[in-house]
């Protein structure tokens, strides 16, 4: 209500604004009074379509800065200036913004920003298909599949009961009941599933039938890795065979795994167009992971992975201009990022980004795990440290005392015990992101809108700034659901 109250004062001092400039002496040729059009009645005569084909990827944790510095790092990489190249999705005719505050906070989680996208209602932070009340929220998937046949699939780069896929099946308490998630997933009965693993197929406990099993049960077929023979008009399940620590696809700074966003889009196409219509949910999961750990050369192969796979929905709506829609946003922004720091003022050096060949993540994991274990010389680190992220001579040049703080970071790393990021990681990633002009206020999600973008039937509606329910609402009006 409070949301609605503000853009109506803000409708008001725009119509106040208005008849001030006409008093003030700038008169316009007078005309007969006209009807008032109502609220996203748009002249275009695609309003009144019904999009037969609808594509929604979500980027997690991604906002204008994430878009941004992945156009210009590309753009800098491709013609050696300070030219941004333009990703598939700037080219769309009609942008957005979307507030992204849920029930109880203006920083959002990604749970509560599904569930906002996916149902229309705000619900409190790490809440699933529920509103702040706690009552069962049906989601725009759930509703076109009942009420008009369409297919259905769910497409990410991490787990198929991660929090931004299982807004769009689950209605949970909490985001962290991968098991009850799981659960919903299958009585959902979607048609086209791909993803990395899931988390906790067995229970907590490891207690239960497995997921997998019960999935093969309801008529899934369960492929994994590349699809090879494959009855797209039944119900298909891809698992990635490759996966991270997480069961997440690998990023693909690391190599990817075989199996990209893009693959499952592709995939879920050919899966999903025999039928009324469909809608496919595809998320980018990992720039969310890459910007809490302030890894920007990792978050922008993400961002390009994204990218690739909207080419592919692209692709589609040329051959189906007058039945399709592709929406692409954001859930939240990740990481506070800036382009430009107080370090460097108004100057930035993104092509030392390029010396990075690793991602934060599997550094960690990988490479100061065996430090610790074999509690390495500092100055075999060293070599590694160049190898890895092009620090030292022909590269990002350090001083003698940013080696110090290095080896200081490296000394804490081997010494102490530490949660999430170890204090060489740390250390590493601040001096890239002082030294290229880019800049990171937090290790978590902030309040930052996010853009919008869309393509196709329907497209106008999601113009202007508006809050991030406005998708489910959109979306129902289009298809006409109730």
């Amino acid at each position: 209500m409070k949301q609605d109250a503000f853009r109506s004062f803000r409708r008001s001092i725009a119509v106040l604004a208005a008849a001030c400039l006409v008093l003030s002496g700038c008169r316009t040729e007078e005309k007969e009074p006209t009807e008032t059009v109502p609220e996203y009645e748009a002249a275009s005569a695609e309003t009144k379509k019904t999009p037969k084909y609808i594509f929604l990827f979500i980027g997690d944790g991604m906002s204008y800065s994430q878009i941004q510095l992945t156009a210009d790092y590309l753009g800098l990489e491709k013609s050696g200036k300070t030219v941004p190249e333009s990703l598939s999705f700037l080219d769309f005719p009609v942008t957005g913004s979307l507030e992204t505050g849920n029930a109880e906070s203006f920083c959002t989680d990604s749970a509560s920003a599904g569930t906002a996208m996916a149902t229309g209602k705000k619900t409190k932070t790490g809440v699933l298909g529920m509103d702040a009340d706690g009552v069962r929220t049906e989601s725009i998937t759930e509703k076109l599949k009942a009420q008009k046949g369409f297919r259905i699939g769910l497409a990410t780069t991490v787990n198929l009961n991660h929090a931004t896929p299982a807004a769009f099946y689950a209605h949970q308490p909490s985001r962290n009941l991968y098991y009850e998630i799981g659960g919903e997933l299958l009585a959902g009965g979607f048609d086209f599933l791909a993803g990395g693993s899931l988390l906790e197929p067995t229970g907590k406990k490891e207690e239960g039938v497995s997921l997998y099993a019960l999935a093969e049960q309801t008529g899934y077929q369960m492929i994994w890795g590349k699809p090879q023979t494959v009855d797209w008009t039944g119900k298909v399940w891809i698992t990635a065979s490759e996966t991270d620590a997480k069961g997440a696809l690998p990023f693909l700074l690391d190599g990817g795994g075989g199996w990209t966003l893009a693959d499952s889009v592709k995939a879920g196409i050919q899966a999903l167009q025999n039928g009324d219509g469909f809608f496919l949910m595809a998320e980018a999961g990992k720039i969310d992971w890459a910007c809490e750990a302030n890894d920007a050369r990792t978050m922008i192969e993400e961002v390009s992975g994204l990218d690739l796979a909207v080419q592919e929905a692209v692709r589609f709506q040329k051959q189906h201009p007058d039945d399709t829609l592709i929406l692409v946003t954001g859930d939240h922004e990740t990481g506070g990022l800036s382009i430009g720091n107080r370090e460097n003022g108004l100057k930035t050096h993104l092509d030392l980004l390029s010396g990075q060949q690793i991602s934060f993540a599997r550094y960690e994991e990988e490479l100061v795990t065996q430090y610790k274990k074999q509690q390495m010389a500092f100055t075999s680190v060293q070599s590694e440290l160049a190898e890895w992220f092009g620090l030292g001579e022909g590269g990002l040049a350090l001083s003698e005392e940013e080696w110090n703080l290095l080896k200081e970071a490296y000394q804490e790393t081997l010494d102490t015990a530490y949660k999430g990021r170890s204090p060489l990681i740390q250390a590493v990633g601040t001096l890239i992101a002082e030294k290229a002009g880019i800049g990171w206020s937090t290790g978590q999600h902030s309040g930052q809108p996010v853009p919008v973008f869309a393509l196709g039937v329907g497209a106008e509606r999601f113009a202007g700034w508006q809050d991030n329910t406005d998708i489910f609402k959109h979306l129902a009006e289009l298809t006409g659901v109730n």
